[in-house]
């Protein structure tokens, strides 16, 4: 069985790989703040484990507004913390590493984004992953470690705290009968479930060509095609329009290079996320 380090191990996809995978792997848990992976004292810990196949790097911190108040935060955990794993992975010859970036280092388009479109970053968060990257990158080069990346849209599951837009919006309609559109509801996002996230790490793990970075959506739908299939499951509900916020904005992209890699296909539909969020409600 192979020996892996998974960091952010009790956040919300690191606790469902665990609950999918654990009789797949010897998973070495970590987690912020008992884990710090900006302390080279916590690191060095890390000396003890022999044999490690595969070092999978979930933690960080991931609230694009928050970003903008801790931006130096941001900076340690996310682009130092990913330094001293790469370099941890170096000294105990590690040679594979996974890190999850996220789709929000593109910023906004109304255009379908793949791994070689432009890398515009709208908040700290998305700076730092995009950082991080190119962290990647050179050690890669430099070290021959076999990296891959993934940049995931909007995880969705139950439980996710803070609860996520299918989520959010479930829950408005069951407990008030309405449903609020930021904006015209135009915007385009891709919904992708935390089971074909984890699906995609479980298949990345192993997955060896020096450094591949794949995007991951698969379900995209505007606002207004959501409140639509709320519609056809609930009957007539109140539609509510407000001013854009910070989330108003298209982001949607291929699968097709992770398809051609790896044989990924979406399980979890849309349809599939909504009756999950409803389950979690009764």
């Amino acid at each position: 069985m192979k020996k892996i380090i998974l960091t952010g191990s009790k956040g919300f996809i690191g606790q469902k790989f665990i609950q999918l995978y654990s009789n797949s792997y010897n998973i070495i848990d970590l987690d912020l703040p008992h884990f710090d992976i900006t302390s080279s004292l916590d690191i060095d810990k890390l000396n003890k484990h022999k044999d490690v196949y595969c070092i999978v790097h979930l933690a960080a911190l991931s609230n694009p507004k928050e970003s903008f108040q801790f931006p130096n935060k941001y900076y340690e955990v996310n682009l130092l913390g990913t330094l001293n794993l790469l370099t941890y992975a170096v000294k105990n010859n590690i040679k594979n590493f996974f890190f999850m970036s996220s789709l929000t280092i593109h910023g906004s388009s109304n255009k379908i984004l793949n791994e070689d479109s432009d890398i515009v970053a709208n908040h700290f968060y998305g700076a730092t992953k995009a950082a991080a990257e190119d962290v990647c990158r050179l050690f890669s080069t430099k070290n021959k470690l076999n990296i891959n990346i993934l940049r995931p849209n909007l995880v969705i599951g139950a439980s996710k705290i803070p609860p996520d837009l299918i989520n959010l919006c479930v829950d408005e309609v069951k407990n008030k009968s309405k449903f609020t559109i930021f904006g015209d509801g135009e915007h385009i996002r891709d919904f992708v479930h935390v089971n074909d996230v984890c699906k995609v790490i479980n298949s990345l793990i192993s997955y060896k060509d020096s450094l591949q970075i794949f995007t991951l959506g698969g379900n995209p739908y505007s606002i207004n095609k959501i409140f639509s299939i709320f519609e056809n499951k609930f009957g007539e509900i109140k539609k509510k329009f407000l001013p854009k916020n910070s989330s108003s904005f298209s982001l949607f992209c291929s699968n097709a290079k992770l398809e051609n890699a790896t044989g990924f296909k979406l399980n979890v539909s849309i349809d599939q996320m909504i009756n999950e969020a409803l389950n979690e409600l009764k």
